[in-house]
């Protein structure tokens, strides 16, 4: 299996069983070995987001997205729009819960920046 299939199958098993963190960090490897950046995977996530039927799964996909975004240096601000389409887009599921802490942390973060 190449690199872009074993991106596919990591990015369908967190669809699936959103709370289920095991295929993240293999996602991320696969998707370093494919020789992206990982703005493409955050736009991928992003992607992704919008297409699948589940708002758990959607939650869960923008709030992975913002955190890569955070950490891959890319722009704060776009990271901060990803953040907030997981929070309203999970409102009502458990990962509201998580995006809801990474908001907090991401705004002491660009208090300490400011």
């Amino acid at each position: 299996m190449n690199s872009e299939q074993k991106v596919e199958e990591f990015v369908a098993q967190l669809e699936s069983n959103p709370y289920d963190l095991t295929p993240l960090g293999r996602l991320e490897e696969a998707f370093d070995n494919s020789g992206r950046s990982p703005a493409d995977l955050v736009e991928l996530l992003e992607q992704r987001a919008v297409e699948v039927g589940t708002e758990d799964a959607a939650a869960r996909l923008y709030l992975e997205a913002a955190r890569l975004a955070t950490t891959g240096g890319d722009d704060e601000q776009r990271a901060g729009e990803l953040l907030a389409q997981a929070l309203e887009v999970g409102e009502d599921t458990l990962v509201s819960v998580e995006a809801y802490l990474f908001h907090l942390a991401f705004e002491d973060q660009d208090e300490e920046l400011n």
